[in-house]
């Protein structure tokens, strides 16, 4: 990372263990069918040029995109509107020189897509298709400073694109992250990184409107923190409490039961106090819909 240590990210069966130089500082479960599992290939990717490197991988009909300590990417994941699913690795370079990463990944039926790291959104002459072929090996290659895409598919065929007359950064370009198969990243580059102790537009919440039974609400801090959130209805009266911790540098969220709430307009209430002793306080909207 960004100060030098070496971050490590293990998958087990079904939890993704990250640690620091050694000393194990996340852990938390795939968002994947457990029957998936033994298809699951994780790459790291620098999604978003904010200094952090984000673990990528394919759940059923998602492309997932998480920061080390388990939350979403703004964006993600990312949804195969046919709902056929994803098979194999997951690789990204930035194809069009604009410095965000794209995510390439295949269908169950063939469909190579390549989605916009920042946005999520396809990217302009994608979904390729190369047939209904599964279990596909996905590779990004570069030739004559332009950008090109393998894919070798179960029944040994291979196919080849030339996908963009410039190439910028090269990420994860294979299985296992480059042909040394090191499996290595180097540290995210920190050209959009946030300075803002708790960024008022980094803190919302979703869905948005709530029709289900619960709602994220997330908040981005630059250093370790406590969180307390304090919900109340517009009459002014506290509904809801709730406190967490919070690693600097991420995207954090809690999550808020409405089970037992009325619909109605509520203000929540983030307070921030960081390790430091600095303190900041943020208001969003949020509206419960039954």
């Amino acid at each position: 990372n960004k100060d030098g240590e070496y971050i490590s990210i293990v998958s087990t069966n079904s939890k993704i263990i990250v640690y620091s130089n050694g000393t194990l500082i996340e852990e938390y479960d795939y968002s994947v069918n457990p029957t998936n599992l033994a298809n699951t290939f994780l790459s790291l990717t620098d999604l978003k040029n904010n200094g952090k490197n984000y673990i990528t991988y394919t759940s059923g009909n998602n492309i997932i995109a998480k920061s080390i300590n388990g939350i979403n990417a703004d964006n993600f994941p990312f949804v195969d509107n046919k709902q056929i699913g994803f098979t194999g690795n997951v690789i990204s370079a930035d194809i069009s020189g604009t410095k965000n990463a794209e995510i390439f990944a295949v269908t169950n039926d063939g469909r190579i897509y390549a989605v916009d790291g920042s946005t999520s959104s396809v990217v302009n002459g994608f979904p390729l298709s190369m047939g209904n072929y599964t279990n596909s090996t996905l590779s990004y290659f570069t030739l004559n400073s332009k950008g090109g895409l393998t894919v070798l598919d179960s029944e040994n065929n291979f196919y080849i694109w030339e996908i963009s007359q410039k190439s910028g950064d090269i990420f994860w370009t294979e299985e296992n992250g480059n042909p040394g198969n090191t499996n290595f990243l180097n540290s995210a580059k920190n050209i959009n990184i946030i300075n803002s102790f708790l960024p008022k537009d980094r803190s919302y919440n979703y869905p948005n409107p709530v029709y289900g039974t619960t709602t994220n609400i997330r908040y981005f801090v630059n250093e370790d923190s406590n969180i307390n959130i304090k919900i109340f209805d517009i009459s002014g009266e506290l509904v809801a409490e709730l406190n967490n911790t919070a690693k600097g540098g991420f995207d954090n969220e809690t999550i808020w039961n409405v089970s037992n709430i009325q619909s109605g307009i509520y203000l929540a209430r983030i307070e921030a106090v960081g390790n430091s002793g600095k303190t900041e306080t943020n208001i969003i909207k949020i509206a419960v819909v039954k």
